[in-house]
């Protein structure tokens, strides 16, 4: 409790700092995501990013402008909090199809861009705006645009597809 407080106190120090001008948000951080992790999870997510940067330039310059750190983890989930902002990835979520990992990554990484857009006009952001149920429905439509855009199987599509209006996020998440 006492760390996430620090780190928010700190975040809130750089978005003063950043909002008058002496540096940039830490959120835009404009270049390949840094993978930390074993090396599986490394080889996978280095896969799931170069289909991104192959297939989908809308996702991959999300990817790059908000997200600066992906890391394994034990669940998955976007830290805006983080510096830089980090995607912390779950075994389920990487372990997946590189189509769906890739989706997955450009999702959270929408996460992170409603968290900073907003951020960057109003100072400080409701959590809502970028975890609520607006925002899990724009990113996953986000997320089926780019396994469109990557040639995801029909299968994986559909299924996305199936979640829009859900609150598929709720309950126990093994991913």
């Amino acid at each position: 409790m006492y760390r996430i407080a620090l780190q928010r106190f700190f975040f809130s120090l750089l978005v003063v700092l950043a909002i008058s001008g002496f540096m940039l948000p830490q959120g835009i951080v404009e270049g390949r995501p840094l993978v930390v992790g074993d090396s599986v999870f490394t080889s996978r997510t280095n896969n799931a990013l170069n289909l991104l940067n192959e297939k989908s330039l809308s996702g991959w310059d999300v990817v790059c402008k908000y997200v600066g750190k992906i890391k394994q983890y034990h669940r998955s989930g976007m830290n805006v909090y983080a510096i830089p902002p980090t995607f912390e990835v779950g075994e389920d979520t990487f372990r997946a199809s590189v189509t769906w990992y890739a989706s997955a990554i450009a999702h959270d990484a929408y996460h992170s861009k409603l968290y900073f857009e907003y951020l960057e006009k109003h100072g400080s952001v409701p959590h809502e705006v970028w975890t609520g149920n607006d925002a899990e429905m724009q990113c996953l439509e986000f997320q089926i645009q780019i396994l469109e855009e990557i040639g995801a199987p029909q299968s994986e599509i559909k299924y996305a597809k199936s979640l829009v209006g859900t609150n598929w996020w709720d309950g126990e998440r093994n991913w």
